[in-house]
């Protein structure tokens, strides 16, 4: 699905324009709750309420500049989440909740994002079921006020390894912990950090789980985990970049770890990290019969 209009409300935020705001403030502005009635459960009615047990989770909005088959070019907007967060929603479609804006004050909206068609299911994932990452294609409404992350925000080998991001990094997460906001008008996600807890970190391929520490809660599931830090490399890259700081997509997050025989949490999350957000990105294009399209700039080094 193509969003081949520019909504005005909608801004895509690619490496150019990316300091046009903080990166927390446009990584808020690109997440959201997504929710729907739990898989394996039924409605109940209590005093003539119907009772649902809901599936909560997080995902966050990404752009591709594609082509088409038919050679139409377009931004094609999707949402990046857990597998399981829609694999375990029951039926068609759930709920999303997006933004709109007006004199300065934000207010929810509810939309509907389609899940399946009869027994096809509309996100893309990667064969191997281990990689708990999906991706879904969502073209915001008009009325949306939000911001879509280019893919020049997402880390590769060669990121963490020029910044020298490991062990001991601080990362940031937003999610929705029991479904839990910011308290503030628009249900913003919840701003959250911990260490990177995994060594080592790259080659990312090799690496399909890396430790957080932070605790999980239910609703954190698909919710993004980023690096926000000041320029740490050589004077010449400082020099180079203008000072800019460093921002970068590390992972996903997608489960709390359990240890011991009694499966004790130990307050430590789990990422899959930003190589497999591509791969998944991929399959999504090729699912869809699209091609990226080259020339969004992108940090070189």
């Amino acid at each position: 699905m193509l969003a081949t209009t520019i909504h005005a409300k909608v801004r895509y935020v690619g490496y150019g324009n990316s300091v046009e705001s903080s990166f927390h403030e446009s990584m808020m502005r690109a997440t959201f709750e997504i929710e729907g009635p739990k898989l394996g459960t039924r409605d109940t009615v209590i005093a003539g309420a119907r009772i649902q047990k809901v599936r909560r989770g997080t995902a966050f909005l990404v752009y591709l500049p594609v082509q088409l088959r038919s050679g139409d070019t377009g931004k094609a907007c999707v949402l990046v989440t857990a597998r399981h967060v829609l694999d375990s929603i029951r039926g068609d479609s759930a709920l999303i909740y997006l933004r709109t804006q007006r004199d300065s004050t934000f207010r929810t909206m509810q939309w509907q994002i389609a899940l399946r068609t009869g027994s096809r299911r509309a996100w893309s994932c990667l064969h191997d079921a281990s990689i708990d990452l999906a991706v879904i294609p969502f073209v915001p409404p008009v009325t949306c006020d939000c911001d879509a992350m280019g893919e020049w925000c997402i880390a590769t080998d060669i990121d963490l390894t020029h910044w020298k991001i490991t062990a001991g990094e601080e990362l940031f997460c937003l999610g929705f912990p029991w479904g839990a906001t910011s308290d503030t008008d628009g249900q913003f996600p919840v701003l959250r950090s911990g260490a990177l807890g995994s060594y080592p970190v790259t080659p990312m391929s090799l690496h399909p789980k890396l430790g957080f520490d932070f605790e999980v809660y239910p609703g954190n599931s698909g919710g993004p985990a980023y690096v926000y830090a000041s320029v740490q490399a050589s004077p010449i890259s400082q020099i180079w970049l203008s000072g800019m700081p460093i921002r970068l997509i590390l992972g996903v997050v997608t489960q709390e770890v359990l240890a011991g025989p009694d499966s004790v949490p130990i307050k430590l999350a789990r990422i899959v990290p930003a190589f497999f957000i591509e791969k998944t990105l991929d399959q999504y294009l090729a699912d869809n019969g699209l091609r990226r399209l080259e020339g969004e700039p992108r940090m070189t080094y």
